[in-house]
């Protein structure tokens, strides 16, 4: 078992959630870090793409993902079955603000909760966002309220 600090409870936002990064690297530690006792229950992992799934279709495909980039002996059905429980999926389209609201409707405003944003997709994209300042972050999350900064 892990000596790692204790974390807060979060929302960790993946945009770009169904890529390579995410698939090969992000995903697989996030399951690591599961099965090592150090995500909280309340934890939710968010991806969102432009691949179009629904949240069944995301997560038979992290399921089958997973056996790929974590070692055999790492994967256990306990922590397999809870990892997977915990994702939940937004298709967006990133460039298009009316396109956004499966994403806000999964985030509604909440002061106290704390959320991670993991930006792992194409710099396309993020251009896309740069642009498009008032559909990022959505109003409704009401961050100025919290202090918070977007850069």
């Amino acid at each position: 078992m892990s000596t790692a600090n204790p974390v807060a409870p979060c929302d960790f936002v993946v945009f770009g959630g169904t890529g390579d990064l995410a698939v090969r690297k992000l995903l697989p530690a996030l399951y690591l870090r599961d099965r090592d006792g150090q995500l909280p229950a309340q934890t939710r992992i968010i991806a969102a793409s432009r691949e179009g799934l629904d949240i069944s279709g995301y997560r038979d495909s992290v399921h089958g993902e997973l056996g790929r980039f974590v070692a055999h002996d790492a994967i256990d059905q306990q922590t397999l079955d809870r990892f997977i429980a915990r994702l939940d999926y937004a298709s967006i389209d990133f460039a298009d603000p009316d396109d956004w609201h499966p994403l806000t409707t999964l985030l509604p405003a909440d002061p106290g909760k704390v959320r991670v944003f993991y930006l792992a997709c194409a710099p396309s994209l993020l251009a896309c966002s740069a642009r498009s300042p008032p559909i990022w972050p959505p109003t409704s999350w009401s961050t100025a309220r919290r202090g918070w900064s977007w850069r």
